[in-house]
This record gives C-alpha cells, sequence and structure tokens, in this order.
C-alpha cells in the first residue's frame, strides 16, 4: 500500500511542477522577463504558511468552533490511538473535542508528528466503538501517509499559475502586449486543469485512508458501516435514543435503575449532558434487569465512563441493514450528477468507497460488506441533460442578449436597446418558472422519514421533492461553527442535513450568531425539498419548535423576482416595440 500511493503521489507532483516548469520557460524565453521571482515568492508563501496554518487552525478551532484540546477521549480511543501510533512510529497526535451532535471527524497539521485530529460528539453519539476506531484511524491514515504535506506542496502549482494569470492579464491591459496576454489565458486554463488534477489526488488519498483503517482495525465492516452512517445519515432503528427533557430523562433512569438493583443519585445525573443521559435511558431499556452496581466504583459518572458503557450496551450489536444501504446508494450508483460532483469533490463518492472496503473483506474473514447488485430501473441521462439546461438557460440567455447587441452595435435603431433587454428579461422570467417548478414544487408535502428519502433516485439540487420530516436538532451544519445557520435532523430512521437558506445572506448570518443555538436538541417539525448534492440535504420552507413556527422567504423572493422578470419584461418589449415599428 505504502509503496503504491507514494508511486501515486510522487508521479501527481512531478507532472503538476512540470507542467509548472514547462509553462515558466516559456515564458522566460518568449517575453525575456524575470518571473522566477513570482515562483520564489510562491514556495516562500507556501512555506511559511505550512509552518504556520496549523496554529492558525488551531486558534480558529478553539474560537470560532468551540473545540477543546484538553478534552479526555474514552480509554477505548486513547488505547487504541497509543497502539496504532506505536506501530507506525508517529507521536500521539493532539487530540481535539467539538461539541456537537452532527458526526464529524478530521485531521489537520504538517506532518505525522505534529498531526491535530478533532472529532465530534455527534461521532461517539450514532457510532459504535469499533466505528469510532475505524474513523479515527482514517484520520490516523492522513497523518501516517504525510497527506498534509503532499497536499500543500501541490496547492503551490495552481497558486503560482493563478498568480502569473492576474499579473499577465493586469500587465497586457496596460501595455496592450499581445503575447502576455495569450500566456495569461493559458495559465488560466492550466490553474483550472492543475485543480482537478488536486481533486482527483485528494480522493485518491482518501481511498488509502480508508484501507489504512480497515487494516489496522482489521475490520472492513465497521469502517462500512461508520461511512453510511456518516455519509449517507442512515442509522439502525433501534440505536435511536427517545427525546425527553431532562427532568423526565432522569427521572426514568432513576425508577429502571432502582428495578436494577443500583439507586443513583439525582445531583450526580445532573452532572451528565443530555445526549448522555438519552442513551444511559436506552441502555435501562434494553437490559431493565441488568445489575449495574458492579461498575458504579468505576466512575459511572463521569461523562465519559458513562457515555462508554452506555454506547457499548445500546449499540454494539445493531447492524444496518444491507436493503437500506443498497437503497441509499442508488442515488450514487445511477444518477449522473453523483459522478459530476465527484470530479468536483476532494472525496470519493460513498459507494465507491464502499465498493473498495468491499473488496478488502475476504483478507479478514468477514462477509462482503456490500454487493451493489441492483439492475438500474431506468435510464436517467435525459432528466440530467434537461436539468443541466435548466440551470445554464440563465447563462445562455446573458449571452444571447450580449451577441445581439454586438451584431447591431454599429447600426441599432431606436428602441432595439429596449427592445432585447425585454425580450431577455421575459426569457429570465422563463428560466425561473422553470427552476421553480422543478425545484420549488409548493403540493403535496409528504410526511416520511430519512431512509425512505434516501432511497430516491430523480433528485438533485436542481429536482426537488416536498416533504415532511419529524425529528430533532442534534447539531449545526457545520459542527461547532457559531456562525453555522444549518442543522443536522436526526429522526428515528437517521439524519440529515437542514439547510436555513434566507434570501439574504446578512439574515442568515445573525440567525446563526444569535439564534440557532436555541434551536439544539429540540423536537421539531420540518417543511421544504428535499435534494441531493454532494450529500442529501433539505432545504428549509418553515420549522414548528416549541409551538412556533419559523419561515424561509427564499422561495417567496424568487416568486417576486420572476414576476419582476416579466413585468419588466413586458414594459420593456412593449416600449421597444413601439420605438422599433
Amino acid at each position: 500500500m505504502k509503496s503504491k500511493l507514494f508511486l501515486s503521489s510522487m508521479s501527481t507532483i512531478a507532472g503538476l511542477y512540470g507542467l509548472l516548469i514547462l509553462f515558466l520557460i516559456g515564458i522566460f524565453t518568449a517575453l525575456q522577463i524575470e518571473l522566477q521571482w513570482l515562483l520564489i515568492v510562491s514556495i516562500i508563501f507556501l512555506a511559511v504558511q505550512f509552518l504556520i496554518a496549523p496554529y492558525i487552525t488551531d486558534f480558529i478551532m478553539r474560537v470560532l468552533y468551540k473545540a477543546r484540546f484538553d478534552a479526555t477521549m474514552p480509554d477505548y480511543v486513547t488505547e487504541f490511538v497509543k497502539q496504532v501510533c506505536k506501530e507506525h512510529n508517529m507521536k500521539y497526535p493532539k487530540m481535539g473535542y467539538i461539541d456537537d451532535g452532527n458526526p464529524n471527524a478530521f485531521t489537520y497539521g504538517r506532518t505525522k508528528n505534529d498531526a491535530r485530529i478533532v472529532v465530534t460528539r455527534g461521532l461517539f453519539d450514532l457510532l459504535t466503538p469499533e466505528e469510532v476506531k475505524a474513523v479515527v484511524a482514517h484520520e490516523i491514515g492522513h497523518a501516517v501517509h504525510y497527506d498534509m504535506f503532499f497536499m500543500t506542496v501541490a496547492q503551490i502549482v495552481p497558486l503560482v499559475l493563478r498568480w502569473i494569470y492576474e499579473i499577465t492579464v493586469r500587465g497586457s491591459s496596460n501595455s496592450d502586449n499581445n503575447k502576455l496576454a495569450l500566456f495569461g489565458f493559458v495559465a488560466f486554463i492550466l490553474h483550472i486543469i492543475a485543480q482537478y488534477v488536486i481533486l482527483w489526488f485528494s480522493r485518491i488519498r482518501e481511498l488509502y485512508a480508508d484501507e489504512f483503517a480497515v487494516r489496522v482495525t482489521k475490520n472492513p465492516n465497521a469502517m462500512g458501516n461508520a461511512l453510511v452512517k456518516i455519509g449517507y445519515g442512515l442509522v439502525a432503528t433501534d440505536e435511536v435514543i427517545e427525546d425527553l427533557p431532562v427532568d423526565e430523562l432522569i427521572s426514568q433512569i432513576m425508577i429502571l435503575s432502582e428495578e436494577a438493583g443500583t439507586k443513583l443519585k439525582e445531583k450526580n445525573l445532573r452532572k451528565l449532558e443530555i445526549v448522555e443521559l438519552r442513551i444511559m435511558l436506552a441502555d435501562l431499556k434494553k437490559t431493565p434487569k441488568v445489575d449495574i452496581s458492579s461498575v458504579a466504583t468505576l466512575g459511572i459518572f463521569d461523562s465519559k465512563t458513562a457515555k462508554n458503557l452506555a454506547l457499548a450496551k445500546c449499540c454494539s450489536s445493531d447492524e444496518l441493514e444491507t436493503d437500506k444501504i443498497k437503497r441509499a446508494a442508488r442515488w450514487d450508483l445511477w444518477n449522473p450528477w453523483a459522478k459530476w460532483f465527484e470530479v468536483h469533490s476532494t472525496h470519493p463518492r460513498i459507494s465507491k468507497r464502499l465498493q473498495s472496503i468491499t473488496k478488502m473483506s475476504s483478507q479478514f474473514n468477514q462477509q462482503p460488506f456490500i454487493v451493489f447488485d441492483e439492475p438500474k430501473n431506468q435510464n436517467y441521462a435525459f432528466n440530467f441533460l434537461f436539468e443541466v439546461f435548466i440551470m445554464i438557460f440563465p447563462l445562455l440567455i446573458i449571452l444571447g442578449s450580449i451577441g445581439a447587441f454586438i451584431a447591431t452595435i454599429d447600426s441599432p435603431g431606436e428602441g432595439y436597446f429596449e427592445f432585447i433587454i425585454g425580450i431577455g428579461l421575459l426569457l429570465m422570467g422563463v428560466a425561473y418558472v422553470l427552476k421553480l417548478r422543478r425545484g420549488y414544487p409548493n403540493y403535496n408535502y409528504i410526511e416520511t422519514n430519512v431512509a425512505n428519502l434516501l432511497g430516491e433516485v430523480n433528485v438533485s439540487h436542481i429536482t426537488s421533492i416536498p416533504v415532511i420530516l419529524k425529528g430533532t436538532f442534534i447539531g449545526r451544519g457545520s459542527p461547532g461553527f457559531i456562525f453555522s445557520e444549518d442543522f443536522v435532523l436526526r429522526d428515528e430512521t437517521g439524519i440529515i442535513f437542514i439547510n436555513y437558506n434566507q434570501p439574504l445572506s446578512i439574515m442568515n448570518f445573525f440567525f446563526g450568531l444569535f439564534k440557532a443555538k436555541r434551536y439544539l436538541d429540540k423536537e421539531v417539525i420540518v417543511k421544504g425539498w428535499y435534494r441531493r448534492g454532494p450529500i442529501p440535504y433539505l432545504e428549509l420552507y418553515e420549522m414548528h419548535v416549541d409551538n412556533q413556527t419559523k419561515k424561509i422567504y427564499t422561495f417567496g423572493f424568487k416568486k417576486v423576482l420572476t414576476s419582476i422578470f416579466f413585468v419588466a419584461g413586458f414594459i420593456l418589449t412593449f416600449l421597444g416595440a413601439m420605438m422599433l415599428f
């Protein structure tokens, strides 16, 4: 594995830098200018950034994401990380913790010996210990493979090409140097190519990090389950934690624990977080006669120990149903938008990662995690092409209007410009009608659940399904981020990203900063449009919380904008026609 990864890394880096050097030699020869200083400055800039970036990110994590780097990790995580670090000759990473129910983990740093690994509370809430270890091993894999270093080095190439583009375009506009303008154009094209090469490079490294996690845990299925839960949002039904108020949770825990033979003190229970109380209650309800007195002296009221105990009993035997995984993966496998988003993403599709993991199952005496053997039930190419047309239609209208102006710029008739602008606005109105009908169907809202939605294939960021979901906001869309206006909702079958999107960005900013927190850990009913992009998500229309309704005005704003296009278009077209004819 290491030799393959090293070969692909070095060949990619060599290819990128070879492309850059050849291009710079061409500029030096043709223009006789000393752009080598640009390369030197770029390298110095990236080197300084590489050295100080981890400390800047630490500061951002603490201030904006409320991450704690002094939090005590569960014992099974600590021991596992120590073992893996010893086996791969690396220092114990700096572990960060974000108190947010959105399950996530990531790593950053310079080398494997100063890596930071940040995990969220949601990781421990939704995943079993074995699955948590697989996710943490994936992040350690990035550090062991020096992914942070290689990605930083690779990023120098598109940065330099972008700078060349900016400088040459600016220089050509000041001096009318056609050669300079040509090189600027070529630099811009090469910059785009380099960005796509780096995205591919990142996707390859993600697959190798998955492979690393499987090999150190010797458990492909744990890695597969973790990907399904985090990537698709699909969870086993019997993992659901009852969402009750704190007082009711404590009351039921005290009653059930007394029945089990141990009397727990209320003051100790109140020291626990609400999620830990829910997990403990779920554990007690599953095994009401279990004798927990033997663990009382082991610190059962320490938050870390309580959570570990509950997770170990509540979740260890839960398995995700194969049929549900296959349904969730249909969009990945069949909808052409999935490949489109993958090309523009740093991560491979979840289905591709699961297929890669499944190939390793036999090496560890496990049954294949998943075999995607369902035949495609229809051809989705026509829908894809129609949605692409809807997406680019406004751009085509703008380009067509510009072309009409240029074609008659020398001898336009009186009223011609008004007529062209009017026609363009009318067509923009038609474009927005298509977008609204496809993306915002405001009728027949279906009450459903996350697992059912994941099986829908004919959805995208263009086409949506109007739905109603009931559940709990377990975290912010960007875990812990104090400005995040979005949420993650959990129902009895899974979790889903909730996109809070008001028509003005300033409204989103103030909601995220001042109001979003009050909605966390609340039971909600959300109404909106289910979409699929790089992740499944619901664009919010309205939400009902604590007997109050909060509305999003984006849909209304777009309807008003569409009407303005039509009204302004009719007026200008009529005036232009009157002057022309």
